[in-house]
C-alpha cells in the first residue's frame, strides 16, 4: 500500500501545472496555490496513486482526488474512474477546479502542507509563500526554469502553446502572475525589487483609477474645494472690513479712476 503509479504518466513543472489549471477553466488567481498543492500532494507526478485505507485514501493524480469508500460512486460519475483520471492530467485539472469551486472547496486539501495555510490565510497564498512551503516539506519543486531565460515574445508564444490560449497579442498583462514574476526576476536585472516596483506602481495606479472613477471621491473632493473657496471668500470679506483693507480698496479704486481718466 502507499504510493504507486497507474499506467504511464509524467512529472509536470510548477509552471506547467499552473498553465494546465488555467487551460482547464481554473482561475489565474488560484493557479499558483493549486500548483503548489499539486507539488505537495504528488510532486507533479500525473499518474500517482495513494492507496492507504488506514488514512482513508484512494487518491489519484496531481491533486490526489480521493475515491475512497463512499466517495467512489459520485466521483466516478463526475470525473471518471480512478484509472481514467490517472491517465488524463486535463481531467485531473477539471476535477480540481470543480472541487475548489470559488475557493470554499480548498478544505478538500485541508491536510496538505499548502492547503491548510491557504485555509488559515482565507485565500490564495503568494508565490514566495507557496514555494517556501513545498520546498520546506521536501517536495521537489520542478520550477518552470525554461521560461526564465526567454524573451517576452518567446514567453507569450510558449504560454499560448501550453494553454491553447493566445497570449501573443496581449503581451505580458494576461499572463499568470507567477509566470511573469519568475520571468521578470530573471530578466529585469534587479530581482524581486523590479517585480515589487512594478507591483507597487500598478497598485498605486489602480488605486488612483479606482478613486477617480468613484463618485464618492468626487463628492468628498468637491466638499473640500467648496470649503476652500468659502475660506478664501471669507478671508477677502474680512480683509475688506478692516481699516487696512479699506485703504487698499480705496487706493485701488483711485488708481483705476485715474487710469480711466488718463
Amino acid at each position: 500500500m502507499g504510493d504507486t503509479l497507474i499506467g504511464t504518466g509524467s512529472v509536470l513543472t510548477f509552471g506547467q501545472i499552473e498553465a494546465l489549471w488555467i487551460a482547464e477553466g481554473g482561475s489565474s488567481k488560484w493557479a499558483p496555490t493549486m500548483a503548489g498543492i499539486a507539488e505537495a500532494e504528488s510532486g507533479g507526478q500525473t499518474n500517482v496513486l495513494n492507496n492507504t485505507p488506514s488514512t482513508g485514501d484512494y487518491s489519484v493524480g496531481l491533486w490526489q482526488i480521493n475515491y475512497f469508500g463512499n466517495l467512489l460512486p459520485g466521483r466516478t460519475a463526475s470525473y471518471g474512474s480512478p484509472d481514467a483520471l490517472a491517465a488524463s492530467p486535463a481531467a485531473q485539472a477539471k476535477a480540481a477546479v470543480d472541487l475548489l469551486g470559488g475557493g470554499a472547496g480548498i478544505t478538500n486539501w485541508r491536510n496538505d502542507t499548502v492547503g491548510q495555510p491557504t485555509i488559515n490565510a482565507g485565500g490564495p497564498l503568494s508565490y514566495a509563500a507557496i514555494l517556501a512551503l513545498v520546498t520546506h516539506s521536501g517536495h521537489a519543486v520542478t520550477d518552470a526554469a525554461d521560461t526564465t531565460n526567454m524573451s517576452l515574445a518567446t514567453l507569450t508564444a510558449w504560454m499560448s502553446k501550453i494553454t491553447g490560449q493566445d497570449y501573443t497579442a496581449g503581451g505580458i498583462a494576461p499572463l499568470p502572475p507567477t509566470v511573469v514574476e519568475k520571468w521578470a526576476n530573471n530578466n529585469l536585472n534587479s530581482g524581486a525589487g523590479a517585480v515589487n516596483a512594478v507591483t507597487s506602481a500598478v497598485t498605486t495606479t489602480t488605486g488612483l483609477i479606482g478613486d477617480v472613477t468613484n463618485p464618492s471621491y468626487w463628492k468628498t473632493g468637491g466638499e473640500y474645494v467648496l470649503a476652500l473657496l468659502l475660506i478664501i471668500a471669507g478671508g477677502i470679506l474680512f480683509f475688506k472690513s478692516t481699516a487696512t483693507g479699506q485703504k487698499v480698496e480705496g487706493a485701488a479704486t483711485s488708481a483705476a479712476t485715474a487710469a480711466a481718466v488718463g
